[in-house]
């Protein structure tokens, strides 16, 4: 499938230096979708979904596009001297600095911890000057559902063959499939996503689904998982928010 483009109303552009994360990439490039403050419908009665509906008073906040690369992570692992904890196939070090491996440059950033995801935000808000954190679990409905009233899925309703990375054998891309309404890109599938939780709770919930999933039930909108924060397998990425 080829690579669709945002709609003109994708706001807050951000353009970072990644001072030479790869070669000849300028620049990694957030794309931030505006998402207004309002009185949202989120959750199902559909057997699985995580809470039954119900509506939720949201203030303005804005979301990536997609999920943060695997080129602005190792930008984040240079820049801050952290290590992964473990080997990263997406990555590898050399001249004294983490680059992507040859051909995963577009890929969303895979095996990272809650934690992980933690501390690339209190970077990424501290390089960027503005707030910047994992989304409320109410805040990536919202985003996930891109105004669809009731609807599965981020494109409404219908089969996800086609319309999602899932039933996979490996994480694809970013971007390769058609970006819901607002303009956001792989909310069901490719990776799971952590939103916030409790700093005293062992547990995080995680969102849409994986590249993994055999069943399409586990990319819906209102599906959700609790992840051991220490967690940091093939299958956990993140996609970050920042205060308007």
């Amino acid at each position: 499938m080829l690579r669709a483009f945002a709609p003109v109303h994708i706001v807050c552009l951000l353009l970072i230096l990644a001072s030479g994360c790869i070669k000849n990439e300028g620049i990694a490039l957030v794309e931030w979708v505006d998402v207004p403050a309002g009185v949202y419908r989120l959750g199902s009665r559909e057997e699985g979904a995580s809470r039954s509906p119900l509506d939720v008073r949201l203030s303005a906040f804005c979301i990536s596009s997609m999920e943060v690369s695997v080129v602005l992570y190792c930008r984040y692992l240079n820049e801050s001297n952290v290590s992964p904890q473990s080997e990263h196939p997406q990555m590898i070090w050399q001249g004294g600095r983490f680059t992507p491996c040859s051909q995963r440059e577009r890929e969303p950033v895979a095996f990272v911890s809650y934690g992980d995801a933690l501390g690339f935000c209190e970077w990424y808000g501290r390089i960027s000057g503005v707030t910047v954190r994992l989304p409320s679990e109410d805040e990536w409905e919202v985003a996930a559902r891109g105004g669809v009233r009731g609807g599965r899925y981020p494109w409404g309703w219908g089969n996800p063959d086609g319309r999602a990375c899932y039933g996979a054998e490996e994480v694809c891309e970013s971007g390769m499939y058609e970006p819901n309404q607002l303009g956001i890109y792989d909310m069901a599938g490719n990776l799971f996503e952590w939103c916030a939780a409790s700093n005293a709770s062992p547990e995080a919930p995680a969102r849409g689904g994986s590249w993994a999933e055999e069943d399409a039930r586990l990319l819906r909108v209102f599906h959700r998982v609790m992840i051991d924060k220490k967690y940091n397998g093939a299958d956990m990425g993140f996609r970050i928010v920042r205060e308007p």
